[in-house]
């Protein structure tokens, strides 16, 4: 009996030891398994990026949002970002959320449509809560979805939300490297709160729109689009914003890395939600940011 229970604690300790490790060292796994995905995305993509560059392309930036994006997007400067950066020692990105943030809401009322959770809260009144939740801050040197999707996120908590985009740093000489936006009204309206990814359906005519998570084995086809049906619907544009500039776009907005150069960039972002959030495992971080204050609690 006594050899059972030393093999049940010694199975409890290495479960024990391996959720220790995975919790320690989650962010740094997370960066590996992005990497990796966007690998993988490269090589499944290859003939899709040819459709996608039939696309029309325009750029865009802070002064020239066209009106078709201008209730999904909006673009302000983050004054002193280069110093903001520098300071930040924490690498989970607390630091730097929070002064995004902070930005954010002295600018807020030049946004094209309402941001309600952004609004000093009264405390007195009931069910208001003051604060908003964060979730999954990456900071990449680089492209890592080289693929036309709307965030996982969404999907893994049920929730809409709103998506910031930073540059921190682009090093190309030519218009490429940042965030791309694939503007399409039928797959807005349709997968409002469905996350997907768009993939060519090899040897067939057709794009197939696929729920986006975490694990490519579990994503179902959700249906299929002619090819030109899909480039005469969708618009391309490039977001040519500067260093320290920041995007913020809806759940709903389908975007890419540009593929055309994803390793000469350096962009920080993360997704604000429209509720508040418990612990989840998949999350890669989790913060509470209080409005009224202008800190992470």
């Amino acid at each position: 009996m006594k050899y059972v229970l030393l093999a049940i604690c010694i199975v409890l300790l290495v479960i024990s030891l391996v959720l220790s490790f995975l919790f320690l060292f989650k962010e740094l796994l997370l960066k590996y398994y992005i990497m990796a995905k966007r690998n993988r995305t490269l090589l499944r993509n290859k003939n899709l990026y040819s459709i996608i560059d039939k696309l029309d392309l325009k750029t865009i930036c802070k002064k020239s949002i066209p009106s078709e994006l201008k209730s999904y997007c909006f673009i302000f400067k983050i004054h002193g970002f280069d110093r903001i950066y520098s300071e930040a020692t924490n690498r989970t990105g607390r630091y730097i959320v929070e002064k995004v943030l902070q930005s954010f809401q002295e600018q807020v009322q030049n946004a094209p449509f309402p941001f309600p959770l952004f609004e000093p809260r009264n405390n007195e009144e009931t069910n208001v809560q003051s604060t908003i939740s964060v979730v999954d801050y990456l900071d990449f040197k680089s492209g890592y979805f080289p693929s036309i999707h709307t965030d996982i996120e969404w999907g893994l908590l049920n929730s809409t939300g709103t998506h910031f985009w930073v540059l921190v740093e682009n090093e190309n000489h030519a218009s490429s490297g940042n965030i791309v936006l694939v503007y399409n009204s039928y797959l807005y309206e349709k997968y409002y709160r469905q996350p997907i990814c768009i993939q060519l359906i090899e040897g067939s005519d057709t794009i197939g729109i696929f729920s986006n998570t975490y694990f490519p084995f579990n994503q179902t086809l959700l249906e299929c689009i002619d090819i030109e049906d899909f480039i005469a619907q969708s618009k391309r544009y490039y977001v040519a914003i500067a260093p320290g500039e920041c995007l913020v776009f809806r759940h709903n907005v389908l975007h890419m890395s540009d593929h055309r150069d994803i390793l000469n960039r350096h962009a920080v972002n993360f997704r604000v939600v429209n509720k508040r959030v418990r612990w989840n495992m998949w999350l890669s971080n989790l913060y509470h940011y209080n409005v009224n204050s202008g800190m992470i609690e």
